[in-house]
């Protein structure tokens, strides 16, 4: 997958991704679980803006035409602070 924009202080989280690679790796999930009915594209990023209000949706033109869209996510602790403010718990994100 083409990333675009990774976080030298938080190894591992690319906070800017394309919306293409995006869709497939939640596709590749959905499978994974036997989900019969995965959300569209348009679906999946209307959730991804309801747990976490600071993405951002970005477009890159491309060398020799063409465009690429891409989501741009704030940093992990936001994201995850805004995702337990959400379901209204503590989560311990220790990663092992």
């Amino acid at each position: 997958p083409y990333r675009l924009n990774s976080n030298d202080s938080e190894p591992g989280w690319n906070y800017e991704v394309p919306t293409v690679d995006q869709y497939e790796d939640y596709l590749e999930f959905a499978r994974s679980i036997n989900d019969r009915y995965p959300s569209t594209e348009t679906q999946l990023g209307i959730e991804l803006n309801k747990l976490c209000s600071g993405i951002k949706k970005d477009r890159h033109r491309l060398p020799g035409g063409g465009s690429l869209h891409s989501r741009r996510f704030p940093p992990l602790d936001e994201c995850r602070a805004e995702f337990e403010s959400l379901v209204k718990t503590g989560i311990d994100w220790e990663e092992s």
